[in-house]
């Protein structure tokens, strides 16, 4: 058992020191010099490849020593002419054994190396609207609250110097979720700017660092990080643009998003912003049985005025909650008694705030799966749908119940407990939110 421990330790040490020390980069562009130029004297040329990063402490792109601006090198014995005479001379079968024997491409290896982009997102405010517009335009990119996974209570007399123990507690997220993962989406506060030495020496390196700040500094750049500074008054639009303008050469674009996108241009009325349905099918069934003794309340006047208020309390503050931290539109749609707004109202209120919000979260809707249809086909598809229920199976087959089921069978579906309070509740089910937005 303690020889398992210290194999296991062991591994992870080395795999801290080759990502901390930047080895493998530097592997892969010392062999790629070593097929361009393909030397006489390799170990000298390999010595003068590492005079050349000597004291370099950030990781080097793969074709470092091949580029002329930063690497020159004159081989001893160039190759010769495609058409010269020895290429007529007859060769042995090692000759073409050797000839037929080639490297496979450097890319080749890609999709097996341990490298995937690592980006940090530092901001005190649109953070999480931005990052959720991004997961849905990148595929298979994981992003990390920082706070969050490190249990950290952000408050103003909150010191982050004192929680050094979410270094590791990112680090080990990072390698836990990596093998599924396109890249990071790391998400922290503005303190953690003061910290990047820290970061990158646990992390082993970080591609890009987007600082959402309203005093963005004049200087854009810095010696030894990737930084862009992003004016955090501006619209959600220009930051998202400022963004995407960075990372579109680091991570692979959703193909789904990019079809989604030029198949709704086509249509003025459909909106690819994501949409969240909120339904509470606890309290409709609730008052649906209250219904049924509602006569004997109203001949002793026992109804109680606070009664559609309370009903309402909960899925409306979920969904206020919900849409100032996204950015999204609330919709107030209906309550219990009645639907406040007819469909076309819906459409036109949807429809004239495309451009002014980030996506739209609508209550009380839909009550069936015509209305569910009819909503998907005029304005759009909807991302997920929030259901609110004293337990998460759903037996009846009638009105709201079939359109939580066919939310189920695509895993769109998401189950909020009404026994709990919505502070209870609230971050689990943000993150949820995010993974289909």
């Amino acid at each position: 058992m303690a020889a398992n421990v210290f194999e296991d330790h062991s591994k992870q040490n080395t795999t801290d020191y080759l990502q901390k020390k930047h080895i493998n980069e530097l592997f892969e562009a010392m062999m790629t010099a070593l097929m361009v130029y393909k030397p006489d004297d390799h170990i000298s040329f390999l010595r003068k490849c590492l005079d050349k990063v000597e004291n370099k402490r950030t990781a080097i792109s793969w074709d470092f020593f091949v580029n002329q601006s930063s690497f020159n090198y004159e081989t001893q014995k160039p190759l010769p002419p495609i058409h010269s005479s020895s290429s007529n001379m007859p060769l042995s079968d090692l000759q073409m054994s050797r000839k037929a024997s080639v490297l496979p491409p450097i890319e080749s290896t890609k999709a097996n190396s341990a490298h995937v982009p690592i980006i940090f997102i530092l901001s005190l405010s649109n953070s999480l609207t931005l990052c959720s517009k991004l997961l849905e335009r990148y595929h298979e990119v994981e992003y990390i609250l920082v706070n969050d996974m490190a249990n950290i209570d952000k408050g103003e007399s909150t010191d982050i110097a004192q929680h050094d123990y979410r270094f590791d507690c990112i680090l080990r997220t990072i390698n836990r979720r990596r093998a599924q993962a396109n890249g990071f989406l790391i998400l922290g506060e503005l303190d953690e700017q003061d910290y990047l030495e820290q970061w990158q020496g646990k992390l082993g390196r970080i591609d890009l660092i987007m600082i959402l700040s309203e005093n963005p500094p004049r200087k854009m750049s810095d010696e030894h990080f990737n930084i862009i500074y992003i004016d955090s008054r501006t619209n959600m639009s220009n930051i998202f643009s400022s963004a995407i303008h960075s990372l579109d050469r680091l991570f692979p674009q959703d193909a789904f998003f990019s079809r989604r996108s030029e198949t709704m241009l086509f249509d003025s009325t459909q909106t690819n912003l994501p949409i969240l349905f909120c339904i509470d099918n606890h309290r409709m069934q609730k008052q649906e049985n209250d219904n049924e003794n509602s006569g004997l309340d109203e001949e002793f006047d026992l109804v109680n005025d606070n009664t559609e208020e309370n009903n309402n309390s909960f899925i409306y503050t979920l969904c206020q909650c919900l849409s100032e931290q996204l950015n999204f539109k609330h919709i107030h749609y209906g309550d219990f008694q009645k639907a406040l707004l007819t469909f076309e109202e819906l459409k036109v209120e949807i429809v004239e705030s495309i451009s002014t919000c980030s996506g739209f979260i609508v209550d009380h809707f839909p009550n069936s799966c015509a209305d569910l249809d009819r909503f998907q086909s005029e304005i759009g598809p909807c991302s997920a749908l929030i259901y609110i229920g004293g337990h998460r199976a759903i037996t009846e087959e009638d009105g709201v119940n079939t359109v939580i089921k066919r939310f189920q069978e695509k895993r769109k579906a998401l189950y909020v407990d009404c026994r709990k309070e919505v502070d209870e509740i609230y971050e689990d089910l943000k993150s949820e939110i995010l993974k289909h937005i």
